[in-house]
């Protein structure tokens, strides 16, 4: 079973009550080597799970990219605080021995259970990019609200982590610096593919 598929997608499209009750069927596990290729995922784009967001009236019809990408300084560091550990260390990931020369002064995660999570928008990466659909480029590159040549997997892994985010958000408004552990934690007593993964990063710390 490929590691971005996870079953999140079919999931996330039931309702909450659905949602409780586990599927049929033998227990699933993962090995490393799945985990291991998720971790490469996200050192090309920022990490996160997904499926098809329903349209709802609520939701608006369009909406833009944000007015300024965020930047990288040239210590891959991010400028901005709200960025702080929202994508994992590619240092870290490269390194055999899970090491980074920053340390814990490391703007970026090392590892899963180190990983923040960001505020997108509902609908995030359900539309194309107009612009790299035209051309090829898009300024904004990988931080892109829009869809450019993600795999439908790899889409899907986008979207219900955003999906899982908003509504831990919504559970809890005041939350900040809000961690893929705890939204994990939020949702895997009713979700057994979350607590498998929950187990996962646990188990690596």
């Amino acid at each position: 079973m490929a590691v971005l598929e996870l079953q999140l997608s079919v999931e996330l499209s039931k309702p909450y009550r659905e949602q409780q009750q586990p599927p049929s069927g033998s227990e699933q596990t993962y090995n490393d080597s799945q985990f291991q290729s998720l971790e490469r995922v996200n050192s090309a784009s920022q990490w996160s799970f997904t499926s098809s967001l329903p349209k709802t009236p609520s939701s608006p019809d369009t909406f833009s990219p944000p007015v300024q990408p965020p930047v990288l300084g040239l210590n891959l560091t991010p400028t901005r605080r709200g960025l702080y550990k929202t994508e994992l260390c590619k240092r870290y990931l490269i390194s055999k021995n899970k090491t980074c020369e920053y340390g814990l002064r490391c703007r970026f995660a090392h590892g899963l259970r180190e990983l923040h999570l960001t505020a997108r928008h509902p609908r995030y990466k359900t539309e194309v990019c107009r612009a790299f659909c035209l051309s090829g480029y898009c300024r904004y590159g990988r931080r892109c609200d829009f869809i450019h040549d993600e795999t439908p997997e790899h889409l899907r892994v986008l979207r219900t982590e955003n999906a899982l985010y908003q509504e831990y958000c919504a559970r809890h408004p005041n939350a900040t610096d809000v961690t893929l552990v705890e939204v994990l934690r939020e949702f895997a007593p009713y979700r057994p593919d979350l607590k498998l993964f929950l187990q996962y990063i646990e188990s690596v710390g």
